[in-house]
């Protein structure tokens, strides 16, 4: 499977209320991103919504809510899919 371009998708699902594991895009921001606890998806303006994709699914998803804590000191990263 070759690049996907987002660049031009709409917000589809929307949702502003995530919980651990769920994939979202912002199309404003064209960003993929996946919630590390339950949340409500907020910018300065408050409340946004974002396209829910779907979620991840495991019996233990503590490493990503460790992750999570982790990037609120480094900031985001590139997020590649393979």
């Amino acid at each position: 499977m070759g690049d996907v371009n987002l660049d031009d998708a709409p917000l589809e699902n929307p949702a502003t209320f995530l919980n651990i594991g769920d994939i979202l895009y912002h199309p404003e921001h064209k960003e993929l991103g996946i919630a590390y606890a339950a949340t409500q998806f907020r910018e300065p303006i408050g409340s946004v919504y974002v396209s829910y994709l779907g979620r991840l699914v495991d019996d233990d998803l503590t490493p990503l809510l460790e992750i999570g804590k982790m990037l609120r000191q480094t900031g985001a990263k590139k997020l590649i899919l393979r």
